[in-house]
């Protein structure tokens, strides 16, 4: 009976000491679980960005801002110059201005004279290049061989100078003067002798040619139509 009784509360034994075992290690695995919840509310509790942040929210990451790049200064458009056509055929290109044939005193001349004919309502002249050359001719002329008049030594007059250096010779005239120092000196004597005065306001002239030379200041008027 003794071993009976014996065999029969083994099992009981060991079957309460593994209940308390299993027991024991459940309490056991529950306390490694508690800490580890409490360090992660102290971790919350004590995070810089806040609680929400540190714990729960998923981090996100930081937007982007577009790169922007200098904008340059905008580019002025060029400016459209059309071309000028060319002259048609048989058309003389325009007379160039005066001050690329004369400059200087005899340019003044030139200037001086057209403002008298307007005044009179005679239409400007136009300066040639071949009574520039002409005009030029006979004031050097004159300052180099030291006579004054409108005929040279050999008896040349305006008329045969303005032929010779090319100008077709219908009608013309031609003033000289000597001694002034400025074209508006010049001009005034001019303007008081009649038969100087005719020829700078005689509607009928068209062209017009000026020679100075300023050693002696030879002076000489060259007209032509």
């Amino acid at each position: 009976m003794a071993a009976s009784g014996r065999r029969r509360i083994r099992p009981i034994l060991v079957g309460l000491a593994t209940g308390a075992l299993v027991t024991v290690l459940a309490v056991f695995l529950d306390q490694l679980k508690q800490p580890a919840a409490g360090t992660t509310a102290a971790m919350a509790a004590h995070s810089p960005i806040g609680p929400a942040l540190a714990a729960d929210a998923p981090l996100r990451p930081p937007r982007r801002r577009p790169l922007l790049l200098p904008i340059p200064p905008p580019v002025p458009p060029i400016p459209f110059i059309p071309e000028l056509p060319p002259a048609p055929p048989g058309v003389s290109p325009l007379p160039p201005p005066v001050s690329s044939l004369l400059s200087g005193p005899a340019a003044e001349v030139v200037s001086i004279t057209n403002a008298r004919r307007v005044e009179v309502g005679c239409n400007p002249l136009k300066v040639d290049h071949r009574l520039v050359r002409s005009a030029q001719r006979h004031s050097a002329d004159m300052a180099a061989r030291g006579f004054f008049g409108h005929q040279d030594p050999e008896g040349q007059g305006f008329a045969d100078r303005e032929r010779s250096a090319g100008y077709p010779m219908n009608s013309g005239g031609e003033n000289v003067a000597r001694g002034q120092e400025t074209a508006a000196e010049v001009m005034s004597v001019w303007m008081n002798s009649p038969p100087h005065r005719r020829n700078i306001l005689n509607c009928g002239f068209t062209s017009i040619g000026v020679g100075y030379v300023a050693v002696g200041h030879y002076w000489t008027q060259d007209f032509g139509s």
